[in-house]
């Protein structure tokens, strides 16, 4: 079973540029139509032996059959709906306190979010939803690893205004910060002006750069960004030149890969995205797909050595936004010493 799920999969990757998350969203969509058909031939069957069996008994059975079959499938209709139309537009707010000696000593008291992937396509009720829950949480700063929309090539640049409109609507009292994942950058090669969108939104990107933010008069930490990782790029040198190795610092990232090249620059707290959580929250579901395979951190908090890692389930998805047990997410950071 699990290899026909596989041999699906890389069906999947058949309709995609990358074998991106969307291979295995579109192996489980592929599961839904198949099972949907074979529930609709097993309630056709019944139902034409109404038509042509006289004995009661077999005409009983096939009405038992008719409704059995027709429960299961309006099951499949109504959890294929909840995962298409439902989920995807709850957007969960967590909530994650940290003691990091250092870094919380100077964000005592502040208030960071974290959103991650909304891969835009136009701005409607999710998208107004997201700024409310954003600004309803009174940040003081306000991070975005990467992801910024979700359109094909030649559409990038109906998109990305969308995405700016959305950053332009958020208050945060410091600042707001963001790095791209590896389209989002390909599109400000092809559409450098797409760039200036998001800059006019107040948005201020870090690619392979840092910045010294102060939180209070004497306070202050760095704040890390870094190109996407997935593809083994790692900017930390360059990003990290000149920052005294024992300073505070959180490096924002669109691949939770990047850790691994973190260990010897001593930082503290790495935000990331990328993954969508999954989209499907099943351990097997990540049997199916090699490309969820390739992260060791797919969502939620962890702990290496003195660095800790949050990996973001991000907000939209590509191919078809399909989700089960990880709702798209905000995080609210609250740090202490």
């Amino acid at each position: 079973m699990i290899n026909f799920l596989r041999m699906l999969t890389q069906m999947g990757m058949m309709f995609n540029d990358t074998p991106e998350i969307g291979s295995a969203i579109l192996a489980v969509n592929l599961i839904f139509i198949s099972l949907g058909v074979v529930t609709l031939l097993l309630i056709v069957i019944p139902v034409l032996s109404l038509l042509v069996v006289k004995n009661k008994i077999i005409r009983k059975l096939a009405m038992v059959l008719i409704v059995l079959f027709s429960v299961i499938l309006l099951s499949q209709i109504g959890l294929y709906a909840y995962m298409a139309y439902i989920e995807p537009n709850q957007i969960k707010v967590e909530e994650v306190n940290l003691k990091i000696p250092g870094l919380g000593n100077v964000l005592q008291g502040k208030r960071i979010v974290q959103f991650s992937d909304l891969h835009v396509r136009q701005f409607g009720t999710k998208e107004k939803r997201l700024i409310k829950i954003i600004n309803s949480l009174n940040p003081d700063i306000i991070l975005f690893t990467g992801g910024f929309t979700g359109e094909e090539k030649e559409r990038l640049g109906e998109a990305m205004p969308q995405a700016a409109k959305i950053f332009s609507s958020l208050k945060a009292k410091i600042g707001i910060w963001a790095v791209t994942d590896d389209t989002d950058d390909l599109m400000f090669i092809e559409k450098p002006y797409l760039k200036e969108e998001l800059v006019k939104a107040g948005v201020k990107l870090l690619f392979n750069t840092s910045e010294k933010i102060y939180t209070s008069q004497d306070g202050y930490f760095w704040l890390i960004g870094t190109e996407d990782a997935f593809y083994g790029n790692n900017g930390l040198p360059e990003a990290t030149f000149m920052i005294p190795l024992r300073e505070p610092k959180i490096i924002i990232t669109h691949s939770p890969n990047a850790v691994d090249y973190m260990q010897d620059y001593k930082v503290d707290l790495v935000l990331a995205g990328k993954t969508h959580g999954g989209q499907i929250g099943l351990k097997v579901f990540a049997t199916l797909s090699n490309y969820i395979a390739k992260f060791k951190y797919l969502r939620g908090l962890y702990k290496m050595r003195d660095t800790y890692l949050y990996v973001n389930r991000g907000i939209g998805g590509k191919t078809i936004n399909l989700r089960l047990f990880c709702p798209p997410e905000v995080t609210v950071f609250n740090i202490t010493d």
